[in-house]
């Protein structure tokens, strides 16, 4: 069904890599940790910040499955846009 398509390679993507700390790949903790007050302060059930294949951090209960309709359209065209400009 998804053969020759992007989404049959992602599939079977290898796991991302975790690095030892966000600075130790060029990311501020204290704005993580503003923005993780932020996150907490709105609600946000999950968030997990990817960056080249590695996680940078993540909060909340990622694992947990969420009902959402109206993001789809947005994040998909969000990533069309970024690949076009890669």
């Amino acid at each position: 069904m998804l053969a020759g398509t992007p989404w049959n390679g992602w599939l079977h993507a290898a796991p991302i890599d975790r690095p030892s700390s966000a600075q130790a790949i060029g990311w501020s903790q204290s704005k993580l940790d503003d923005a993780k007050r932020l996150a907490e302060r709105l609600g946000t059930t999950a968030l997990t910040i990817v960056w080249r294949g590695r996680i940078v951090d993540e909060w909340g209960r990622p694992e947990q499955s969420i009902l959402c309709h109206s993001i789809r359209k947005s994040l998909i065209s969000g990533l069309f846009g970024i690949a076009v400009a890669e």
